[in-house]
């Protein structure tokens, strides 16, 4: 919850950084009301992050957006995917053929003339 003062606190950091010369501010985790009066007081771009829907833009980072991990997810995070599940099969699917030799395989490699491999060999020897 927001006290009387970090809003007042929160409000004159935003004059003062547009003030300052900053092109745009990032407000994260504030109620929509904060968010909303620093946007119309604002002469910049307000983006939020968990700020609300009154800002002028909207971020969310894609590792969020996606379910790349599990855990703790911000109460502003909207999931639209849950690759968390796919993402480890596949790491350990990856993990399992390197292990097993099974990866690299040959159609996963670059050939070579065997006339200029047997050239380079003799002149190692």
């Amino acid at each position: 919850m927001v006290t009387y003062s970090a809003r007042s606190k929160l409000i004159e950091d935003a004059r003062a950084l547009e003030e300052a010369g900053s092109f745009a501010i990032l407000v994260e985790a504030i109620p929509p009301e904060l968010g909303k009066i620093i946007t119309e007081r604002a002469g910049i771009p307000i983006i939020g992050i968990g700020g609300g829907p009154y800002t002028d833009g909207q971020v969310l980072v894609f590792h969020d957006v996606l379910g790349f991990f599990g855990g703790h997810v911000a109460k502003f995070v909207k999931q639209y995917a849950n690759l968390n599940k796919v993402i480890k099969e596949g790491l350990q699917k990856y993990i399992d053929d390197v292990t097993s030799r099974a990866f690299p395989a040959p159609e996963h490699c670059y050939g070579m003339d065997p006339e200029v491999l047997k050239a380079i060999e003799a002149e190692l020897k």
